[in-house]
């Protein structure tokens, strides 16, 4: 993927920078705010909406709009990104495209942003984008949506447009309406990470959406968003001190790698592969489903039961997130811990992830009187049920799969010297 660098700040690669969005109507307060954001931010987002909002209508506003910018470059040396979000796409005011083409034009030409967001439903937005590089000023296109979240394969496909129009930043930001919506976002991130070649900026907003701010790393995004003095600009922005915290806290875990965690579906070994992990490096061995049980003060069967499977799979989340910080170990999983693309986010930003497999047949023999606490098997417990069962997972387990070790006929020793080789983690601290 290609970077972009303005003003020494680059993005796409390394630690998402974070952008503050200055939101207000009044001149004095917004220059104000820009000078605040100087350590907190590496680039503010001149939301001009709110000032154009205050003047009773956009033409009349843009009057004083040249004086503003040059006020604002002189109190921010950073870059500075220049948006007029519309009210269809989450904004304060509504204009025609000839209107919002006119004032991105005065911005253009003030020769004071270094960064124009488009957004791209906009008739006008090519016209605008050929302006800009004209100009020279590199240009982020924008989809936003404040009731719902597209499909993975839609949000990905607009941004391969995005690019192929000339974007240098493609962005996408959306309301779930579940947990599975941040998955589909997180999963939208995946596909685009693998065709574009222009970094983007992918956000669930929300606090369902919390993950998408703060592992931008993790999974690709270059560029998140938080606030300055509590004043957020969407639902779900962060105070820009506490994510600059985060972003770091995340990057150093990330940089550890001190997990390996074993997943695959249930009989393949992870417990009994994690022990041995365990003795042979004398490092913690952290059961995800003992910690869930211990935590809940109920068995894996009784929660599945009282709250449901959704309910569960959040304790899981939870549960990943929460080794943010700790040292590191061996970590075996829940049989469908990483049917979730939030689990693979975080597991991935934390170390390794290691799939243990075998055959329908090994499984039945090994759950053989051992299927009172496994939920997900009951009723179905035969080698052509398992099978089923393992094929509806097979993509989620592969996709996630850093190294996949086959366990047929392995003794725990064998398959624990095997991931360590694997891994290249012999010498694992």
């Amino acid at each position: 993927m290609k970077t972009l660098t303005i003003k020494n700040v680059t993005f796409g690669t390394g630690i998402p920078k974070i952008a503050v969005p200055v939101t207000d109507t009044d001149p004095e307060e917004i220059v104000r705010n820009a000078e605040a954001a100087k350590g907190q931010a590496d680039l503010i987002e001149l939301r001009i909406d709110a000032f154009l909002s205050a003047g009773g209508c956009a033409e009349e506003a843009q009057g004083g709009l040249e004086k503003l910018l040059s006020d604002v470059r002189r109190a921010f040396d950073g870059p500075i990104l220049f948006t007029l979000r519309t009210g269809a796409e989450g904004g304060l005011l509504e204009v025609t495209d000839e209107v919002y083409a006119g004032v991105l034009a005065r911005a253009l030409k003030s020769g004071c942003i270094d960064l124009i967001d488009i957004e791209f439903a906009r008739t006008t937005a090519k016209e605008i984008a050929e302006r800009a590089r004209a100009a020279g000023v590199p240009v982020v296109f924008s989809r936003h949506d404040f009731r719902k979240t597209p499909k993975a394969e839609e949000i990905a496909e607009s941004f391969r447009k995005m690019e192929e129009s000339g974007a240098a930043i493609a962005k996408g930001a959306f309301m779930p309406e579940s947990g599975s919506d941040v998955d589909e976002i997180l999963r939208a991130a995946e596909l685009a990470g693998k065709a574009l070649s222009v970094p983007f900026i992918l956000i669930a907003m929300g606090e369902k959406g919390r993950i998408t701010r703060t592992h931008g790393e993790v999974f690709g995004s270059c560029l998140t968003f938080a606030s300055l003095k509590g004043r957020a600009s969407a639902p779900g922005q962060i105070d820009a001190g506490e994510m600059r915290k985060e972003l770091i806290r995340i990057h150093e875990a990330r940089e550890r790698k001190g997990f390996i965690f074993l997943i695959g579906f249930m009989g393949t070994g992870k417990s009994s592969v994690g022990r041995a992990l365990k003795k042979m490096r004398d490092l913690p061995l952290i059961e995800m489903d003992e910690n869930i049980e211990k935590a809940e003060g109920m068995p894996i069967s009784r929660i599945f039961e009282t709250r449901g499977q959704e309910a569960f799979r959040d304790m899981e989340t939870e549960f990943l997130a929460g080794l943010c910080g700790r040292e590191g170990g061996f970590v075996s999983c829940g049989g469908g811990a990483v049917l979730r693309e939030r689990n693979r986010v975080l597991m991935r930003g934390l170390g390794t992830i290691v799939l243990l497999t075998a055959s329908p047949e090994t499984i039945y023999e090994r759950l053989k009187g051992g299927i009172k606490n496994r939920p997900n098997i009951r009723g179905r417990y035969s080698v052509e049920g398992i099978s089923e069962l393992m094929e509806t997972r097979r993509a989620a387990y592969t996709e996630a799969a850093g190294r996949i070790v086959a366990t047929d006929g392995l003794q725990p020793a064998e398959i624990a010297g095997k991931i360590l080789e694997e891994t290249g983690s012999d010498d694992f601290v």
